[in-house]
């Protein structure tokens, strides 16, 4: 998987609302408000693909940032300047997550998981990051029915999901398929 192809993607893209309800690409606050706790709650969305759901989360009163690679993070602070300092950048396949050990009630990681070819240390990085009880809202692509594109590193099926996220110690509430293509999976960290 080269990173530049994957910048090159997520720069070419005119709508940077969160693209996890099939082809829409629309943020659908009301599932949102079904799983997020309530402000004031800490988030951190990684691969946040422009901000921008950072920014409204920020506007419904959540303690909010955001991680993504240095030239998609850069780029976002400069079109929303609003929120320019919950803006971090990072590579998620090889560096630690730049935020504090424990720190969050919420952890987005939208369309990331297909990118990484290390997804299983990435979701350790994730459960350090996450409090107790703290949720990951997740999405990713589907292998079923599905060829990998050249920017994706892996596709899984719901059964993969599961079992990553259990070797990452953490307990599955729900996976379901947004459409035939598409996955979201929550998951909470049970353990202290």
């Amino acid at each position: 998987m080269v990173l530049d192809e994957v910048e090159k993607w997520c720069l070419a893209q005119e709508d940077h609302t969160l693209h996890i309800y099939g082809t829409s690409r629309t943020i659908d606050w009301s599932l949102f408000d079904r799983y997020i706790p309530r402000p004031p709650c800490r988030v951190v969305d990684l691969g946040m693909n422009g901000g921008y759901v950072v920014r409204e989360l920020v506007e419904r009163g959540y303690d909010a940032c955001g991680v993504d690679l240095p030239r998609l993070a850069q780029r976002a602070r400069e079109e929303l300047p609003e929120v320019a300092d919950r803006l971090l950048d990072c590579n998620l396949e090889v560096e630690e997550i730049p935020v504090p050990h424990g720190r969050y009630d919420m952890v987005l990681a939208t369309g990331v998981m297909e990118h990484l070819m290390n997804w299983d240390k990435f979701l350790g990085k994730v459960y350090r990051s996450m409090g107790f009880m703290a949720t990951l809202f997740m999405t990713t692509c589907d292998s079923r029915g599905r060829e990998i594109e050249t920017y994706h590193a892996k596709h899984f099926t719901s059964e993969e999901l599961i079992e990553v996220a259990g070797l990452a110690r953490l307990e599955t509430v729900r996976v379901w398929k947004t459409s035939s293509t598409n996955l979201i999976g929550l998951f909470k960290r049970l353990l202290p």
